[in-house]
């Protein structure tokens, strides 16, 4: 079974000078804060190190996680994301990140002049559309344990973190694999109960990973 990636990185590392050169701004991000720009009206990000979640907020202030994008990738994938009235394009650094600005103007001139350039938007776009379909797939055929117990495992699989501790809130976790605080917080209690994890303030610590792993094991259907 191939895993979803919840995580997209190092789409655009070979236009990493030629993105630097066009750059308007550098931001330093830090954990928990949010790019005030909402639904890229007028920029693009290239992220060049750090980790940001893309999520939409709602005027009902709920908030639902899309994707993590790491180094080397740009956001919004496309102009319209999140442009809905009801709704706004959020990224907020999970980890703390470094992000270039760079106008939509910019851009454009380079999707026209640079052929390679337009055909990695094309194909980052692409990724993230099925992405986003097989993420609806796995909302429904899976339970809310097996959601965390996976997105968990695969976090430690991107990151590798020495004492095998997810560094992201309980809230944010949930908001990606789509569970409201309530339900994230009674199947995170299964979890310990279990024996799998441990929390704190530091973050999330997996107690035995395999056991972990199989718990998480979705079928995924094939498109």
């Amino acid at each position: 079974m191939n895993k979803l990636n919840f995580y997209v990185n190092g789409d655009y590392a070979k236009f990493k000078s030629l993105l630097t050169g066009l750059a308007t701004k550098r931001i330093t991000v830090h954990v928990g804060e949010r790019l005030q720009d909402t639904n890229g009206r007028h920029f693009y990000y290239y992220i060049e190190d750090g980790l940001i979640m893309r999520s939409v907020l709602f005027k009902s202030g709920l908030e639902h996680g899309l994707l993590l994008c790491g180094h080397d990738t740009l956001t919004p994938v496309y102009r319209s994301e999140g442009t809905s009235p009801e709704s706004t394009l959020s990224l907020v650094a999970i980890h703390e990140a470094h992000v270039l600005a760079i106008s939509h103007d910019k851009i454009d001139q380079l999707v026209y002049n640079n052929r390679d350039f337009n055909h990695q938007l094309i194909l980052s776009y692409q990724r993230n559309i099925d992405y986003l379909i097989r993420k609806k797939e796995l909302l429904l055929t899976s339970t809310g344990w097996q959601r965390l117990a996976y997105y968990l495992t695969c976090y430690l699989d991107e990151y590798e973190p020495s004492d095998d501790t997810v560094h992201v809130s309980q809230s944010l976790m949930g908001s990606l694999v789509v569970l409201n605080p309530v339900n994230t917080s009674r199947n995170m209690k299964k979890l310990r109960q279990l024996g799998l994890i441990s929390t704190d303030r530091n973050g999330i610590k997996v107690l035995q990973r395999e056991k972990l792993r199989q718990l998480g094991e979705i079928e995924e259907i094939t498109i």
